[in-house]
């Protein structure tokens, strides 16, 4: 902290000293200072352009999404970072080609199920006289892919005459990589008397289990892109995640089971990185 505030101290008396230098200077020493900075400030520009990570053809998305699978629904939150390759500049705003991305999502599903069975075998009354138990689950699961996508995106330009049609293009692809799969599964049992006998509880039970794993996992998708500017889209899409599947309670009342595939809709925001650190 000592040696910032220094080095900070240092920069300040730098400027001031130079500003006093230019107020207190001649006008002919004033113009050639002026000339020697905006040549050096050039040079320092070109420097910086060739030495700086070029974001050419880089892009960004940010989306949200509603995913379901059997009788578990939810949403989650997703952001990929891609980039173009055998990029054909049309248009302004068209961006066709070959992409690789990566892909960070959190995709959070829950299900509920809940069932009453009679004591006795053979009987459907509540009222019978042993009475009945009733189960109700909760279950809910955190989904964390990591994948690593190729995708195709091409060009709506040409398919009719509407001009807003050179503002869209489509995009379909393919992706592989690992989902960290995590649940909680929560399970609560009662026993009721008899309804003729008032239908009071009599008792209680409940059980809550947790796990983490790592699972394969895979998708397919394709989106539809409006370009609102040079850099900025908006688009939406439908996708299929498959990874493997997890049976929950499967011997008892209230048996739920999340499939091995995901059916996804999602829409967000895409970001163009070109041009950000200079011309190309």
């Amino acid at each position: 902290m000592k040696s910032f505030i220094k080095i900070a101290f240092l920069a300040l008396s730098g400027v001031v000293s130079a500003t006093a230098f230019a107020q207190n200077a001649p006008a002919g020493q004033a113009a050639a200072a002026d000339k020697s900075a905006s040549t050096c400030g050039a040079d320092c520009s070109s420097m910086c352009h060739w030495n700086m990570p070029h974001f050419k053809d880089w892009y960004t998305d940010v989306y949200g999404m509603y995913s379901t699978a059997h009788k578990f629904h939810g949403w989650g939150v997703g952001v990929r970072f891609g980039k173009l390759f055998n990029r054909e500049d049309t248009l302004e705003v068209d961006h066709k080609g070959h992409a690789f991305e990566f892909e960070l999502a959190w995709i959070y599903e829950c299900a509920y199920a809940s069932k009453s069975q009679n004591k006795v075998a053979g009987t459907t009354s509540t009222s019978a006289s042993s009475g009945y138990v009733s189960e109700k689950r909760e279950v809910e699961v955190d989904m964390f892919p990591l994948m690593f996508n190729y995708r195709y995106h091409g060009s709506m330009a040409g398919w009719s005459e509407c001009k807003w049609l050179e503002r869209m293009r489509w995009s379909l692809g393919a992706g592989l990589g690992f989902n960290i799969f995590h649940y909680d599964d929560s399970v609560c049992q009662e026993d009721w008397e008899p309804v003729s006998k008032g239908g009071k509880i009599q008792g209680s039970r409940s059980k809550s289990t947790s796990n983490t794993s790592i699972k394969l996992a895979a998708q397919l998708f394709g989106d539809i892109r409006y370009a609102c500017t040079e850099r900025v889209e908006i688009f939406t899409g439908l996708r299929g995640f498959f990874t493997d599947d997890h049976k929950f309670g499967d011997n008892s009342l209230t048996p739920l089971k999340v499939g091995k595939v995901h059916g996804i809709w999602d829409f967000g925001v895409n970001w163009m990185w070109q041009g950000l650190v200079g011309p190309s």
